[in-house]
């Protein structure tokens, strides 16, 4: 079990960190000014910051997903 404590442990740590980025995010969107040239390089930044995130959280909920699946199937075989 080790191993998916280790998983679910960082997969809280990403999922934390991207709550508090999309709202990091949302408070900059309420001053935003689209005429703003640095506004728009911010908010290109944010976007890629946030995708990246996204990834990740599916990478990890993947491997949730799979550990679990394989914990199901050898239980199965028991």
């Amino acid at each position: 079990m080790e191993a998916i404590d280790k998983v679910r442990a960082k997969r809280k740590v990403v999922r934390s960190a991207s709550t508090k980025f999309v709202n990091k995010v949302k408070s900059f969107l309420e001053d935003f000014d689209s005429q703003n040239e640095t506004n728009q390089e911010q908010l290109f930044e944010y976007l890629l910051n946030l995708d990246a995130k996204q990834i990740e959280l599916q990478t990890l909920n993947k491997e949730v997903e799979d550990f679990y699946s394989r914990m199901k199937n050898y239980l199965k075989q028991k």
